[in-house]
């Protein structure tokens, strides 16, 4: 299942949650991609109503499953505010941005008129597809982890 960390563990487990592929690709992946990465994914609570996602591998059509699961099971639980932080990621295809686009629209039924935060955004390689097909409006967008949790912390919702 998914690691479950507190604030007292470490900001990034090192050790994937759950993993997806043996190396062996199902027929489905894009050309030039033989194998499939494996999706680390850890999630803390580092303070009451916050969530965190953090997210390492690639968030692709194999992956996005996983991430999915994840974040159904973090919304069920109620947090107020829910960061992903895509820090870690190493490719971020449509499926994974499409994904992040849905987590949004689940965040604001669950609590409406609240924003989805992605962190981990000063990276090109994520910042750049989220900005050519003019998505980053729908985001609250934070280019690291910690300048997130600083602004949930000064701004909780």
């Amino acid at each position: 299942m998914w690691h479950m960390a507190t604030a007292d563990d470490a900001h990034w487990s090192g050790q994937p949650a759950r993993e997806l592929g043996d190396g062996a690709d199902e027929g489905g992946g894009a050309p030039g991609r033989a194998e499939a990465a494996p999706l680390a994914l850890s999630v803390s609570r580092p303070t009451t109503g916050l969530c965190v996602v953090e997210v390492g591998g690639d968030l692709d059509a194999l992956t996005v499953p996983f991430l999915n699961d994840c974040v159904r099971d973090q919304l069920a639980a109620g947090p107020v505010q829910l960061v992903i932080d895509l820090e870690r990621v190493s490719f971020l295809g449509s499926a994974g941005i499409s994904a992040l686009v849905e987590y949004s629209r689940w965040l604001d039924e669950a609590v409406p008129g609240s924003k989805l935060h992605l962190s981990g955004t000063a990276r090109r390689l994520v910042h750049r597809p989220l900005e050519l097909v003019g998505l980053l409006p729908l985001f609250a967008v934070h280019r690291t982890l910690d300048q997130a949790l600083a602004q949930l912390r000064a701004d909780p919702v």
